[in-house]
């Protein structure tokens, strides 16, 4: 697990928007910066920014029963982190993070019995004092209760 650089910071928390994303068993934090109205005006054919931040992530899987199952079926994760945006207000350079995803842990048997599941994403900061991991601040980031569809935060295709 790589420490957050400096810059990596700066781009968290100077992005209008930060992304949770997983594909190819590769975890990032995607920060865009929008352009502004004035700026659109000047250079139509400007473009937004984005920064992906390799980190560390894992995925969760729950059944119909509510044991876990493997992971392996989840090909694609995908959440937007707007409310968020305190979360990297604490992090210091050397504080890692990871996102923690979870597949159905929140769909409960009445939400079942609607054929709705519950997804959810969680941000992990751990401190650079914490050697081991062991103690991370955890924040629920986004959640998911809907039809299983592709609006889901874990898809399986």
């Amino acid at each position: 697990m790589e420490p957050l650089t400096k810059s990596q910071i700066a781009a968290l928390r100077q992005a209008d928007t930060v992304y949770g994303v997983m594909s190819e068993d590769q975890h990032l934090l995607r920060a865009v910066k929008r352009r502004t109205n004035a700026e659109l005006e000047r250079d139509p054919f400007g473009v937004d920014v984005t920064i992906d931040i390799p980190i560390d992530g894992s995925i969760h899987c729950y059944g119909s029963n509510g044991g876990t199952v493997f992971s392996e079926k989840v090909v694609s994760c995908f959440a937007s982190l707007w409310e968020s945006s305190g979360v990297w207000q604490i992090i210091k350079p050397g504080d890692s993070v990871r996102l923690r995803w979870s597949r159905d842990g929140h769909t409960c048997e009445n939400a079942r019995k609607a054929g709705y599941v519950g997804d959810s994403v969680a941000i992990e900061v751990i401190r650079k004092t914490d050697v081991n991991g062991r103690r991370p601040l955890r924040f629920l980031a986004e959640t998911y209760i809907g039809p299983d569809n592709s609006a889901r935060l874990c898809r399986t295709f």
